[in-house]
Formats: C-alpha cells, sequence, structure tokens
C-alpha cells in the first residue's frame, strides 16, 4: 500500500504524551490549528543573534533560559520579533515556565503563532518534543496483517483473508507470547531505521481483539491476562501465508535470506505454505530463535553447507 506523509497540529502535539512533555498553551485555541512542517526542533539563540543562516519555516521552537534573557533584554539593533515573524516558527515553546514579554506574545498571537509552556528544564524538553515529532511526522502505511511478539521478535504477518492469521496469533498467545495488532497493521518508520508497528484501531480497547472465523471476538486481555497484548513492537520479520499450492518453488536449506521493503524499511521475509493440521506457530517460534542466532553471528543453513562439505571431502591418503 501507498506510504503516507501525516499532517500534524500543534493541537496534536499538545494531546500527544501530554502527560510527559506537560505542554499548556497560552495562545487563543484558534492558534493551535497551525501546522507542524518538520521533525527538527530549533534552539534559535543564534538566529535572534543575526547569524546569517535562515531557519526553516514551519518548524516547532523551543525557548530556554538563554533565549528569553535575550528577548527580555535585546540589543537595540535587532528588532526581535520581526525576525521571529519572519521564520513563521509553527509554535514557539518555553520551557522552565518562563514568559515572554508582553508585547511579543501578543504580536504572536495576532500573526497566528501559538506559544506553549511547560514546568519541564529545556534539556528534558527538547528530548521529549524530539521524540514525539520523530514519531507524529514519520511516514506510515496501513495493511492488512497480523503483529505478534514471538521471543522478543516482532514478526508481522500477511496473507489472503481467512488463511489462519489470527488463529496462528491466538496459538502463540496461548504458548505465551504477544499480539501487538490484527487485521489492521500501522507500519511506522523510525528516523532511525527502525520500522515499528501497531493495530490501526484507534480505540486502545479494540487492539487486544482477536477475531476467529466460526468463533467471533475473544478479549485476550480477558482471557490471558494483560501480558498478552501491548500497543507497539519493532518489525523485525514479515512472514507471508500462502496457499500449498502457490508455493512450490521455495527454497529448501535457507542459504539466501529474502527481503521486503515496508515504508522504506527493509526486513527479512519468509514465505510458508498453509495446509490443513500444519503448525504454524511453533514454525514461527522457530525463526524468532533463528533470527537470535543470527544476530550473534551464527547462521544454521550455512553450518550445515560447510559441514556437509567436510564430510562429502575424499579422505586424505597416506603418502
Amino acid at each position: 500500500m501507498a506510504t503516507t506523509h501525516p499532517q500534524v497540529t500543534v493541537e496534536q502535539l499538545l494531546q500527544f504524551r501530554k502527560e510527559r512533555h506537560q505542554l499548556e498553551p497560552l495562545s487563543p485555541p484558534s492558534t493551535l490549528a497551525a501546522r507542524i512542517l518538520r521533525r527538527e526542533v530549533l534552539r534559535p539563540g543564534l538566529a535572534l543573534l543575526d547569524y546569517p543562516d535562515p531557519l526553516p519555516e514551519g518548524s516547532v521552537w523551543l525557548l530556554g533560559p538563554a533565549e528569553i534573557h535575550l528577548l527580555h533584554h535585546p540589543p537595540e539593533h535587532l528588532p526581535l520579533a520581526a525576525r521571529i515573524l519572519h521564520a513563521r516558527p509553527a509554535a514557539v515553546v518555553v520551557a522552565e515556565n518562563r514568559s515572554l514579554p508582553r508585547p511579543l506574545q501578543e504580536t504572536l498571537f495576532q500573526e497566528g503563532i501559538p506559544v506553549l509552556r511547560s514546568p519541564l528544564s529545556v534539556y528534558d524538553l527538547y528530548r521529549y518534543l524530539c521524540d514525539d515529532l520523530a514519531f507524529l511526522l514519520a511516514p506510515y502505511q496501513v495493511l492488512h496483517g497480523t503483529l505478534v511478539d514471538v521471543y522478543g521478535v516482532g514478526i508481522l504477518i500477511t496473507g489472503p483473508s481467512g488463511i489462519g492469521k489470527s488463529e496462528c496469533a491466538l496459538d502463540l498467545v496461548q504458548r505465551g507470547h504477544i499480539l501487538v495488532g490484527d487485521d489492521l497493521i500501522k507500519l511506522v518508520h523510525y528516523p532511525d531505521g527502525q520500522l515499528l508497528g501497531m493495530s490501526a484501531a484507534e480505540d486502545p480497547v479494540q487492539r487486544r481483539y482477536l477475531e476467529i472465523r466460526g468463533v467471533g471476538l475473544l478479549d485476550l486481555g480477558m482471557l490471558f491476562g494483560i501480558h498478552a497484548t501491548r500497543d507497539t513492537k519493532r518489525v523485525e520479520m514479515h512472514v507471508a501465508f500462502v496457499s500449498y499450492d502457490e508455493a512450490r518453488d521455495l527454497d529448501r536449506l535457507g542459504l539466501e535470506v529474502q527481503y521486503r521493503e515496508f515504508v522504506g524499511v527493509q526486513i527479512p521475509h519468509y514465505t510458508l505454505p498453509v495446509i490443513p493440521g500444519k503448525n504454524l506457530g511453533v514454525i514461527l517460534e522457530a525463526l524468532a530463535l533463528r533470527y537470535h542466532l543470527r544476530q550473534r553471528g551464527y547462521f544454521m543453513a550455512q553450518e550445515f553447507e560447510r559441514r556437509l562439505s567436510q564430510h562429502l571431502q575424499p579422505p586424505h591418503e597416506d603418502s
């Protein structure tokens, strides 16, 4: 499916993880519809001092004690309000519950630039805002599938409707593994190259349900406990369930790892043929354990090939 680049407003930033960044708006509600265009959180100290490099429009500005002191005591030859308006920040965030000069604050309000305030230190606030914007502005795609956490490995399962994805997830949860999402999965590309997966359901309660054909909806949190589900997981493997007729030319040894790309991130890809009575949960457990071994430098197929080659070599004759 196509990649989506989200549009994020200041209001969405306010509501996202608000118990952590503790932001409160000082400007009228009408200003909170301003769009945030960039992930970067800027500390515009040098720019306020007439530094020549232009600031990108639509960024979040974070003002700490140094910037606030400068705004209250500007050099006479620097029109700071005009420079801020020319740069058009998406929002101005003030740390440590500091205050802007009232004339400047009113000018920002009139120009539709929201002003936010937080009691946190500028260092903590910078870290939180960078993380929140990286998530909110990350490109994503939504697809049909099931996402499970098996031995700490995030496995994305896709396949035709009714092929057994949800039944496999139920079997894995019964074995002690974790469901992340079923039916609609949202994949998010983080800036550091990670692929994060989560349920695309907006209601948190819906995320812990599985739909089993012939049975109906199952609340895994009630059946198996709160540890049976989680909200997000890094996706490290993709497994495609296919009918047996579509899987006649599959690799038998696994010497070469295939990859598939999601939202610009490539992850290992496997195709599993599905036939009645096949225990797919056990196979996914084995794939997860083998993934851990490969992360440690042990490759089963290559080791098998090496040992087979040694066994087939003719014995050395004594001279």
